[in-house]
């Protein structure tokens, strides 16, 4: 399979850009589809609208053929360049579960957890004071964008509860959000996304199971790139087989330790550097929030 880390067009319909999340390059990915009207995938953080913006430019596409901007959950990282896109592209909807649309009408609660979560690397959502601008959406819904381009909603619960996927059909690309992991481009493994206090360990691996039904040859990720080819499923594989080891490295230390730092001391001597998408400053932060998950989701802690 091959690994795409640069931006740019990635098949005749589909752009990839690095939209600098975190402020920093290659930890967060937009992806823009392209047939009659225009579809992006994932706006990121709020920061992240003006590098949207600058892409869409250098690609001269027209924002008012930007019919849909699709966010894969509520999080500030994923949903956060929404209402700034909204102002720039006059003719679109942000397109979420009702849950991330819930969050798009008041985001004061998330905000306040971002902000404990991520303290400087944390940005706010801005509230969305026109609804006609929201599009709620199940999961199963086919949006036709035109000339043989159409995105399936995939309801992928277990990083949150609101979580989806985008199956585009005719590029068999399925963006995965923070679904399936956060990918290490030279390492080729998909680290779990078990942030508090929405993971569900069940939930997320039937999810990974649930897309594996689906005929991939574009594997797409928020954080960061995408895996092409025929063989790209293994990498979804590998997910499942990475999550089954933070399932065991978590169960194991919790017994020696009781408590929450053994197991983010375990999981960062194994996956320090396989979390490569994020820099070194980053990667000090996380891993203790996603040991908590981790442990929450597993029912080990409440």
């Amino acid at each position: 399979m091959e690994v795409v880390t640069e931006p740019g067009r990635i098949s005749e319909n589909i752009l990839m850009l690095d939209v600098i999340g975190w402020k920093f390059p290659k930890t967060t990915s937009t992806f823009v589809l392209i047939g009659k009207d225009v579809a992006i995938i994932e706006p990121g953080h709020r920061s992240c609208a003006a590098n949207i913006i600058e892409g869409l430019r250098s690609f001269k596409i027209d924002f008012n053929a930007v019919k849909y901007i699709l966010v894969s959950h509520r999080h500030s990282d994923h949903a956060g360049g929404g209402p700034p896109l909204l102002a720039h592209m006059p003719n679109s909807v942000l397109v979420g579960h009702k849950y991330t649309i819930e969050t798009y009408k008041d985001p004061s609660r998330i905000n306040v957890a971002t902000r404990e979560l991520f303290g400087e690397f944390g940005e706010p959502i801005d509230k969305v004071e026109d609804e006609t601008r929201l599009m709620v959406v199940k999961g199963s819904e086919v949006i036709d964008i035109g000339r043989g381009v159409e995105i399936e909603v995939v309801h992928t619960p277990g990083h949150t509860s609101d979580h989806l996927m985008f199956y585009e059909k005719g590029s068999k690309m399925i963006f995965c959000g923070d679904g399936a992991g956060i990918f290490g481009a030279r390492s080729r493994t998909p680290i779990p996304t078990s942030f508090p206090p929405s993971f569900k360990y069940e939930e997320y691996k039937r999810s990974l199971e649930k897309i594996l039904s689906f005929d991939l040859k574009i594997v797409a990720f928020a954080h960061f790139g995408a895996v092409i080819g025929p063989d790209a499923s293994n990498v979804i594989h590998t997910a499942l087989e990475v999550l089954e080891d933070w399932k065991s490295i978590a169960l194991n230390a919790y017994e020696k330790s009781k408590d929450i730092a053994g197991v983010a001391s375990s999981l960062k001597q194994k996956y320090y550097e396989r979390l490569e998408v994020f820099p070194p400053k980053f990667r000090e932060v996380v891993f203790e929030p996603m040991a908590y998950g981790l442990l929450r989701g597993l029912g080990i802690l409440r």
